[in-house]
């Protein structure tokens, strides 16, 4: 097995992780003009592009604004203008409809989290190279550059992606500490935490899972000597860095707390979910492992098997995050999860790695390669409601909403809609505006409806109705699927 390396990265390999890092970046630009907005992106283009105009932070304090900001920022580059405080979902939509062409101006918004995809690229192969080498660190980019759920995420304005990328760098920075703990990776470190928190609040429960991890298979001893000398970089550092990112205002520190008190209700209280055809108003224990299993590909689950025969730090940073994962009760979607892929992308190639040492292993290690590659290939451009093989026959039977039905697919009902489709009633789950996309007219669905003629029905609505049998009138009515996520019904008179 090759040993860690702290030599400088040869060139071939960084070529190599570059090249990654940009493929995974023009796949993702290349779904921005066949995907409408999903639920979220309105909220999260208001308050981006707030902070990025006013410098202010006002609109939803829940969600802190580091994942935001670059949102913000790519609309102005892009010409858009601040249309004024309200109702973030009313502004939201206002800056998608009002500001120039729909989808220029959701392509601009959604470029500002490509520098976060990048960015978790970047520190999975930097710190796989630390631990494995050269190869290994290729190999772990590789995985983590074709993930679909990453690949899924990253081309949304939404701050799912930011967290993953400010996570693992800061468990990155706080492994570099351990290596040699000294002020500068104090101060960093420092840095790295504030950048993670303020990416999202559930950051603090992947921080603590992962350093916990760290200390146990490293079994670091802590010098104490030298830890109040750490301690007063680190905390500065953090204050300060956390304060920047919220402007530097005097009530920074206000909306800091008001967003974190908000985000501790919410998952104390729940949020409804459904899972593997029940619904449930705060969700199951097990969620997020039947997510897992669902939403990755195959081969890299089985490679990354292959690589947790023996105890190490992706091993025991992904298990810990399963574990502290398992008692939320805002379990809704593998998107809240996404911090765990980089260390099974690790996990997988080191699987490789491990099953080329024999002429066996090496034929299965290629297979494997080649099933993931042409799998998340072939999933183009639908990373979002990417489902492996297993699940691939059933998806909305499994998970709905952020895993399969966000609203993208309003610009493919556009299309597959036309004046051979009419009468036409739509139950659309999404934040989009129907009327500003379909040319046609339609009705909307509403609760007792039991309509004729054709029918676009969003998974999310019909697997999430309540009563359970509001949509017992289409059992056995054919249908057509529209991209993944909105069923096309014909129901004769």
């Amino acid at each position: 097995m090759q040993q860690a390396t702290r030599t400088a990265p040869a060139a071939p390999f960084v070529a190599g992780a570059v090249a990654l890092a940009l493929v995974a970046a023009l796949r993702i630009v290349a779904t921005y003009g066949v995907f409408g907005q999903t639920f979220d992106e309105p909220a999260h283009i208001a308050c981006g592009l707030e902070a990025a105009t006013t410098g202010r932070y006002t609109m939803e304090p829940q969600h802190p604004p580091l994942g935001r900001i670059p949102i913000g920022i790519a609309l102005r580059i892009a010409g858009v203008s601040w249309p004024g405080s309200g109702n973030l979902w009313t502004v939201g939509n206002r800056i998608l409809y009002g500001s120039g062409p729909y989808l220029r101006t959701l392509a601009a918004a959604r470029a500002g989290t490509l520098p976060f995809l990048i960015a978790l690229i970047v520190t999975t192969w930097w710190w796989s190279r630390r631990l494995y080498g050269e190869w290994i660190a290729l190999l772990a980019a590789l995985f983590v550059s074709t993930t679909p759920a990453l690949l899924g995420h990253g081309g949304l304005a939404t701050n799912d992606v930011a967290l993953a990328a400010a996570v693992v760098f800061a468990l990155f920075c706080a492994a570099r500490y351990l290596d040699d703990p000294s002020t500068p990776r104090a101060l960093l470190l420092g840095a790295a935490v504030a950048l993670a928190v303020t990416a999202k609040f559930s950051a603090p429960l992947y921080l603590a899972a992962g350093v916990a991890a760290l200390l146990i298979v490293r079994r670091a001893r802590i010098d104490w000597r030298a830890l109040p000398r750490h301690l007063a970089a680190i905390v500065p550092a953090t204050v300060v860095t956390g304060w920047a990112v919220y402007f530097f205002r005097l009530d920074a520190w206000r909306t800091f707390a008001a967003g974190l008190d908000i985000a501790r209700y919410h998952a104390q209280h729940g949020h409804p979910a459904y899972l593997l055809g029940a619904n449930s108003p705060t969700g199951w224990w097990f969620f997020f492992i039947v997510a897992f299993l669902v939403k990755t590909p195959i081969a890299m689950i089985i490679l990354a098997a292959a690589g947790a025969r023996r105890w190490s730090e992706p091993l025991a940073i992904a298990v810990a995050f399963f574990a502290v994962t398992m008692p939320v009760h805002v379990a809704i979607g593998i998107r809240h999860f996404l911090p765990v892929y980089p260390f099974v992308a690790m996990l997988a190639a080191l699987g490789a790695a491990r099953m080329a040492a024999s002429r066996a292993g090496r034929a299965a290690a290629a297979v494997l390669l080649l099933w993931h590659v042409a799998a998340t290939t072939l999933a183009h451009p639908d990373y979002l409601a990417y489902f492996n093989e297993a699940a691939a026959a059933n998806t909305d039977a499994i998970l709905v909403d952020s895993d399969l039905d966000w609203g993208q697919d309003i610009l493919r009902l556009a299309s597959a809609v036309d004046a051979r489709t009419t009468p036409l009633t739509v139950g659309y789950f999404g934040t989009a505006v129907p009327q500003r996309h379909l040319r046609v007219p339609f009705r909307t669905l509403r609760p007792g409806d039991e309509p004729h003629g054709w029918i676009a029905l969003s998974v999310t609505i019909l697997r999430k109705s309540k009563p359970a049998n509001r949509f017992a009138f289409l059992e056995g009515v054919p249908y057509t699927m529209v991209g993944k996520s909105i069923r096309l019904y014909y129901r004769a008179p």
